[in-house]
């Protein structure tokens, strides 16, 4: 078993058009300790250059605080609806211009991967997703939302550690 003794801080984010999941992971000693947990909710902010500015602004700030070592985003599930397929690229454009800004690497992580290596299926459910971290996760409570986006931030941190360590 490799033994990472160096603090990893790794930013996960789930971009939406609407809904923005965002988690802060510390991985250290193989243990895996969630900092910071939330969802953008962009759902009432009519103007897109509004939600953009809102984004950059707040993963501005979450980067500010947390200083991640790695920013890990779930790639662009490529739907029938160009017009919000435009929208969602100019959403994760904004992300990724403020990563690129304060000189952090990213790594994109498909859908399918990321279901497979947290599940064994590449096509599971959402709630499939939520249970296997439950167990993964046994000290953390995903009781407190509805929406799932703050739970695929998550399974995208925890896809990349999967993949790149050895755990137990």
């Amino acid at each position: 078993m490799l033994i990472i003794n160096k603090k990893k801080i790794f930013l996960g984010i789930d971009p939406g058009i609407n809904i923005i999941g965002i988690s802060i992971i510390k991985f250290y000693n193989n243990k895996i300790k969630i900092l910071y947990i939330k969802e953008i909710n962009l759902k009432n902010i009519k103007y897109l250059y509004k939600k953009l500015k809102i984004i950059n602004f707040i993963i501005n700030k979450i980067i500010t605080i947390y200083k991640p070592n790695l920013v890990l985003i779930e790639s662009n599930f490529l739907g029938k609806n160009v017009k919000t397929l435009k929208r969602l690229i100019q959403c994760q454009f904004c992300i990724l211009l403020n990563i690129i800004n304060n000189n952090i690497n990213y790594i994109e992580i498909s859908p399918k991967i990321i279901k497979y290596i947290i599940t064994g299926n590449g096509n599971c459910k959402k709630y499939n997703i939520k249970n296997k971290l439950k167990y993964f996760l046994n000290n953390f409570n995903f009781n407190y939302s509805l929406n799932y986006d703050y739970i695929d931030s998550i399974a995208i941190i925890i896809t990349y550690i999967f993949l790149n360590y050895k755990l137990i």
